[in-house]
Formats: C-alpha cells, structure tokens, sequence
C-alpha cells in the first residue's frame, strides 16, 4: 500500500533524524588569513594567521539528544503500526461493504428464481383453469419489484467492488463469502488490557509528551549556551616571532533563550494534556470493544435463528402452494418476511465480522501482529 511505503520511507528519515540528534551540530571551522605589515623605514613583513576551532555540545545536552534520538526511532516505528493499523480498517470495512453487497444480490437472484417459477405455476393453472387472472397480475408485481431491488443490488455491488479495487488494486477478489461469525475470545477485562497496551495511538500520544518535554528540557539547557574552543598560530615580523595559543568564546545569553524555553514548556504541558484526553478516549473505546463484540455476535444469533424459521415457513407455504392449499397473497408475503429476515441476518453478521475483525485489529492480533515485525526496508 502506498501509504504504508510513505509511512517506511518517513521511518528511515527519522533514523537519519536520530543520527544527526546524537552527533555533535558543531563542525570543525579553518581559518587562514595573510597580511603585509608596512613599516616606516623598514622592510615589509609578510605575515599569517592560522586557527582551528569547534564547538562543544555540553554534556546535559549530548545526553537530551541522545534521548530525543531514541524517543524520534520509537515514534516513526509506532507511526508505521499506526498506519498499517489503520489501512487494516480501511480495508475490513470496504471488504465486508462489497462482500455484504454481493451476498444481498445473490440473496435476490435466489428470490427472483423463485419469482420466475411461482409465476410459471400461476400461468399453468390459468391455462388449465384453476387459477385466476390476479394472481398472475400479483405475481408480476412481485416480480417487477425484485427485479428493481436486483438492479440497486447489482448496482452497490459494481460500486462496492469498484471502491476495493480503486484503493487497493492488487488484492485478489476471489471470494466474498461470509461464513457464520465467531464469538470473541476471552473477557471484557483481558480485551480492555490488551488494547490499552498494544496501542499504538495511544502509545505514540504518550512518547509524542515525552519528546516535547526532552525537547523542553532541551531549551532550557541551551539557556547555557555551548563555548567554541580552538588553537591558533600566527608568525609575524617577518617570521621572526611565531605566537601559539588557545581560543575561547562562549555567546552570552539573552531573553530569547529564555523565551525559547518557556515557549517550549508550555508546548509539553499543551501536548500532555492533549494526550490524557486522546488516553481517557482509546480507554474508554477499549472499555466497550470486546463488550460490543459479544454483543454483535449475540445479535447475529437471533436473528439467525429468526432468518431460518421464516426460511422454513416460506418453503413450506411454497410446497402448500404447488399442493393449492396456499394462495398467492399468502405466499408471496411469506417469501417477502424470509427475504427481509435473510437481509436482517446479513446484516447482523456483518456487523459481527466487523466488531471481531475491528477487536482483533485495535489489538494488533493475528496478522497485523506478524506483519509489525517485518523489517522497515522491506517490501509492503
């Protein structure tokens, strides 16, 4: 996926990052200067000066860096899971959309199979004189409104899958199938846990408030600034006098330095209170995600069990009607109940893929759990 390579590509800038925050920001400075010294009624004396100097980063400070630099590597591998959490979803929810689609159409050919033959029957017993003109008009109506529910299902279907495959072009749709969901796993306490600690939004909220305070801490060591040390040499009076010597300088500081330092204080208790309330949400949505789960699956269950016994009374009101002991108004709402309760389980087991699926993803499990592991330079 093109956002997980960004994402990998961002990861292996921050290691360039996190480099350059432990080396030294000061470099080695040459300076070599000549001159001529003009003196009245003596010789011109050639003379130069040559100086090397640099910086030194305190040590408070090479030690924050050092920090920042770990903090920097830590963050750009939680934004790699972030985002491949991310794409995770994205994926889940435009897979079940097309899968959902293409079941409710496969659901419709089926009725309007059923429709074509009702129809036939009704025709036969006209032509043998059992049946009545309105119950071929009844039957075509019925059969003119699936065929307009077949169209919008066939239709959300082709847009559901267009929206797969223009997102994700190289997955392969090769089944959309929804088999019978699964009850979560474990317990509403072991789920909130493992979601609070396999986070890694939540993770990266609080190591982005650790940054900003190391970076804070930071500003106000450089209140101190860093000194510039060097050794020079010059030769003058004709080379008759040759000066070595060391160099010292250090700026002084001012209000901007202080100023600096409180901006960035209050920027990390901004960030810290920022992250307890991104905290308090990412609980509270790990409080009640194994509960919704559970919830979804139960609700799936009822409505299963509601879809099988209308399937069982419309089949039963289809063999009553091939027997004439049931009529035409009896039985198409009998199909129209089963139809809408097969729709109504669809539903339900959507949503009950999608609270599992979206538990196991929050928590980074299965196949998201192996692909964090892959190495940052290889290929998503």
């Amino acid at each position: 996926d093109s956002e997980l390579a960004a994402a990998i590509a961002r990861q292996q800038a921050a290691e360039s990052s996190a480099f350059i925050l432990e080396a030294s920001p000061y470099e080695w400075t040459a300076n070599l200067s000549a001159q001529q010294r003009r003196t009245q009624g003596a010789a011109n004396s050639q003379e130069w000066n040559a100086a090397l100097e640099h910086g030194l980063r305190l040590p408070g400070k090479a030690k924050l860096d050092r920090q920042q630099a770990e903090l920097t590597r830590q963050a750009a591998t939680l934004e790699v899971a972030k985002t491949r959490q991310e794409i995770a979803r994205e994926l889940l929810e435009r897979w079940l959309t097309w899968a959902q689609a293409r079941e409710r159409r496969t659901l419709l050919d089926q009725q309007r199979a059923l429709a074509d033959t009702n129809l036939s029957g009704i025709r036969q017993r006209i032509r043998s004189g059992d049946g009545a003109v309105q119950e071929e008009t009844l039957a075509l109506a019925e059969l003119a409104g699936l065929a307009s529910q077949q169209a919008a299902a066939q239709l959300a279907e082709q847009q559901a899958e267009a929206s797969l495959r223009s997102r994700f072009p190289n997955l392969s749709l090769t089944d959309a199938s929804l088999p019978v969901p699964s009850a979560p796993g474990g317990d509403a306490d072991t789920w909130r846990q493992r979601l609070s600690t396999n986070n890694p939004r939540l993770t990266l909220a609080r190591l982005q408030v650790q940054q900003l305070q190391v970076q804070a801490e930071r500003q106000v060591q450089e209140r101190t600034p860093d000194p510039t040390v060097g050794v020079f040499t010059a030769s003058e009076a004709s080379q008759t006098e040759r000066i070595v010597g060391i160099s010292l300088s250090m700026p002084l500081s001012g209000q901007r330095r202080q100023q600096q330092a409180a901006q960035a204080q209050a920027e990390a208790r901004a960030a810290e209170l920022a992250a307890q309330v991104e905290m308090r949400r990412q609980e509270s949505d790990a409080a009640v995600a194994w509960l919704n789960a559970d919830n979804q699956f139960k609700v799936w269950r009822l409505t299963a069990d509601s879809a099988q016994a209308q399937t069982i009374a419309a089949e039963r009101g289809q063999k009553g009607f091939r027997l004439g002991e049931t009529g035409v108004m009896e039985l198409l709402q009998l199909r129209r109940q089963a139809l809408a309760a097969a729709e109504t389980e669809l539903t339900a087991r959507v949503s009950a893929w999608q609270a599992l699926l979206g538990l196991e993803i929050a928590g980074m499990q299965g196949w998201l759990a192996t692909e964090a592991e892959r190495e940052p330079d290889s290929t998503p």
